[in-house]
């Protein structure tokens, strides 16, 4: 059942994790993850292999009424993380077996290339997933888990990786949408200045070449729009280059 197998993943990860060592990566580090695995074009597509999302209850569909069907669907987080390292294990004893064949002469079948493949896709999916929940907790007035927070520049590299890596849904592009509106909203309130051009340009670069529209996409560009009508071509101030 659905209740157990969260229970069993939260126990196995508890078992995995010291607390007094346990160091999560920063907004920064996860940016840089993403953008790297793009970069190199090791992540397969979703079209190649699913995405994979946590599905909360048995109606297929997450918190914001998402539909899952066609993903690799988790009870939680923590199952996600252990299918990560089931897979990140699977890697390395086939790249062990690997060095054991060439040692003793043998050829070499690449048998570790899909699994690496899979390795990383499944990385991407965890942060998005991470993300999702976390800015989704925020934009509804809740409060997230961790103090962890994806500045404008971070959150425009996340979404062109995950545009390039052909691994993003409406789910994870709304998620950071709304959430870049609210930092920005909540920054301008404080005396603070806007996202950068580049950082709005390559945010909506990134929409576009996922080909996704949804409403809190139309959203940021009318945001984008209105912030350039009102500062008469100054966007917050910057002028586009």
């Amino acid at each position: 059942s659905v209740e157990s197998r969260f229970e069993e993943a939260e126990q196995i990860m508890n078992q995995l994790s010291i607390p007094q060592t346990k160091n999560t990566f920063s907004s920064r580090e996860c940016s840089n993850v993403c953008w790297a695995l793009a970069k190199l074009r090791v992540s397969p597509p979703s079209s190649a292999f699913a995405l994979g999302r946590v599905v909360v209850g048995d109606d297929n569909e997450n918190e914001s009424g998402k539909d899952f069907l066609s993903s690799r669907q988790f009870v939680s987080l923590d199952e996600m993380a252990l299918d990560v390292v089931s897979s990140t294990l699977q890697v390395r004893m086939q790249l062990f077996e690997e060095a054991r064949k060439r040692k003793s002469g043998g050829s070499s079948n690449g048998a570790w290339i899909p699994e690496l493949s899979r390795l990383a896709g499944k990385v991407m999916d965890l942060i998005a997933v991470k993300i999702i929940n976390e800015y989704g907790m925020r934009n509804d007035g809740g409060t997230s888990s961790t103090n962890t927070v994806f500045n404008p520049q971070e959150m425009a590299s996340v979404l062109w990786a995950y545009a390039k890596a052909n691994r993003a849904d409406d789910a994870l592009f709304s998620t950071v949408a709304a959430e870049l509106i609210r930092q920005t909203g909540y920054a301008l309130e404080r005396g603070g200045q806007g996202p950068r051009p580049q950082e709005l340009s390559n945010t909506i670069w990134a929409f576009a070449t996922a080909g996704i529209r949804g409403e809190q996409q139309i959203e940021l560009v009318k945001f984008a729009a209105n912030a350039l009508d009102e500062g008469e071509g100054l966007f917050f101030g910057n002028e586009f280059k």
